[in-house]
């Protein structure tokens, strides 16, 4: 997860570079390279907002799930946990 971040971080970082040069007059990319790499600083901001938000549900879930089943399987709580971790980030993203 941690390097998955990093890369991203990387990619933000890389794409600033790349939109803060100077295009030549005969450049025609420029345009389309600015409207798809501007947003890239909010989309990873938005990104990491909602992984952490769902992370933290589903680790209360979890251990919600775990004093209130004991008997109940781990994988059976993990699945439950994750389905619902899953929404809340694809609702929050």
């Amino acid at each position: 997860i941690w390097a998955s971040f990093m890369g991203l971080i990387f990619f933000v970082l890389m794409a600033n570079i790349h939109l803060a040069y100077q295009p030549s007059v005969f450049d025609q990319s420029q345009a389309a390279y600015t409207l798809l790499l501007a947003p890239t600083p909010r989309i990873l901001l938005g990104s990491l907002a909602a992984f952490f938000i769902s992370q933290q549900c589903d680790r209360q879930l979890f251990g919600y799930l775990k004093n209130r089943f004991p008997e109940q399987s781990p994988i059976a709580r993990s699945l439950m946990t994750l389905t619902c971790s899953q929404a809340i980030d694809t609702v929050l993203f």
